[in-house]
């Protein structure tokens, strides 16, 4: 657009009218007043058309050299067309005519067309982000399309946040133990200095039952667990062993997801050949493998969540009869324990105070299963400590099959079930007749 030429001379009709009042030296009246006022409207016209000769002229220097100016032009506008409610695709024709309100002192509305076809969609653009390699940074840029119209201007190749470069491990059953001291193995070559943060966290939004088949999760509460950051700061590692300590996990819940992330400190710079103290090119990533998960528990002093002799309920925080006050060939006594029982290849010690064994046989012969889908039998050492008043009983055994939940007397836990299989603990009184000679006589 050609900027317009300066004005020749900006007076107007009351700076004319001033002019001539100091010319006069005084403020004319009546017929005179008329007379200056009707002069200095006419000097205004002649003023207005003389300000127009630069462009007069300009036009003719166009018309020397053969342009022409372009015709009128229909104006354009951006339209916006939404579906209605529940549609899901329409077609908006070419030269279809929209009205738009008149405005100011128009009366008639000004009409626009579409100059193609439009297929108008329910898709909708929900977000716009950048990605600044060279920096690795991004920035969330969704405001330019919530509000295309109103939103603050914004750099678009231009990142302003750090880029997370993390990795998740997860082990549905260990991190489902309360209270377990996990430690994370690993073998890792690294060929610049790396800084790496270990975290702790539950995914609040249960994305599936059972196995989450995510690489990561995509809503997660990191709940402020966190260990000091990690330094590797060496070329070739033999195996690492980063003890996590024990995790903030209060109850047993396998579906609360649990996770353990490995943060990067550091700064991956593409597209440069050196890096700066706390970044790393792509060809100095670090690498790891063989990563292993181990978990330690350590409880002492946990009493059975639930007892019973085969279906009778037993209250074993006091003196009770496991098999009954008559025990027989074929009698169970269950223990029941959500926390000791829940993991394979755990130590299982009982300890139990008896206050009396009564009389057994010597051939008495139990046998120790827990349930893994099936009773499944287990080894058992037994240790036994005598004073002067109780005999003490130590039972070890660890389980090589993961217990499994099972519902025994409505109780839904994992199970330790113990049977006599073969013997007593000894037989009712009887009475047995002597009939042999020879009798004394009454007296």
């Amino acid at each position: 657009m050609v900027e317009p030429a300066p004005p020749i001379d900006t007076r107007t009709a009351a700076d004319i009218v001033r002019d001539l009042e100091k010319s006069l030296g005084k403020k004319p009246e009546g017929i005179t007043a008329a007379l200056v006022h009707i002069f200095a409207r006419y000097c205004e016209l002649l003023i207005t058309r003389l300000n127009r000769v630069p462009d007069k002229n300009f036009l003719a220097f166009i018309d020397l050299l053969g342009a022409s100016r372009l015709p009128p032009q229909p104006a354009r506008v951006a339209l916006t067309f939404s579906l209605t409610e529940g549609a899901v695709e329409s077609l908006v024709p070419a030269g279809t005519q929209i009205a738009a309100a008149p405005e100011g002192d128009d009366k008639e509305p000004m009409i626009f067309e579409t100059e193609t076809d439009l297929s108008v969609t329910s898709v909708r653009l929900m977000g716009a982000f950048t990605r600044e390699p060279g920096r690795d940074m991004w920035g969330d840029r969704t405001a330019l399309v919530k509000s295309p119209y109103t939103a603050e201007p914004l750099s678009v190749f231009e990142g302003d946040k750090k880029v997370e470069h993390s990795f998740y491990i997860r082990d549905p059953e260990l991190f489902a133990l309360p209270n377990v001291e996990v430690s994370v193995k690993f073998s890792v070559t690294v060929k610049a200095p790396v800084s790496v943060q270990w975290e702790v966290g539950r995914e609040i939004d249960v994305l599936a039952q059972g196995e989450v088949t995510l690489t990561a999760p995509v809503s997660v509460q990191w709940e402020g667990f966190s260990l000091n950051q990690v330094d590797w700061n060496f070329v070739t590692t033999p195996e690492q062993d980063i003890n996590l300590g024990r995790l903030p996990i209060s109850a047993i819940d396998p579906t609360a997801n649990f996770w353990l992330k490995c943060s990067l400190i550091n700064s991956i710079i593409a597209g440069q050949t050196q890096s700066e103290e706390g970044q790393l090119l792509l060809n100095q990533l670090p690498f790891l493998s063989n990563i292993k998960l181990e978990g330690n528990i350590n409880e002492t002093g946990l009493l059975p969540e639930a007892a019973f002799f085969n279906s009778i309920p037993l209250d074993v925080g006091k003196p009770f009869l496991p098999f009954g006050e008559k025990p027989k060939l074929g009698d169970s006594f269950y223990i029941a324990h959500g926390q000791a029982f829940a993991k394979a290849g755990t130590k299982i010690t009982l300890n139990i105070d008896f206050i009396s064994i009564g009389g057994r046989s010597n051939n008495l012969l139990l046998k120790w299963e827990i349930w893994t889908g099936k009773w499944e039998k287990i080894d058992e050492e037994y240790k036994f400590t005598h004073n002067n008043k109780n005999l003490t009983a130590t039972i070890s055994f660890s389980a090589e099959s993961n217990f499994k939940i099972s519902e025994i007397n409505s109780v839904n836990s994992y199970w330790l079930r113990i049977t006599i299989i073969e013997g007593n603990y000894g037989k009712e009184a009887e009475y047995i007749p002597d009939d042999t000679p020879p009798y004394k006589p009454a007296t």
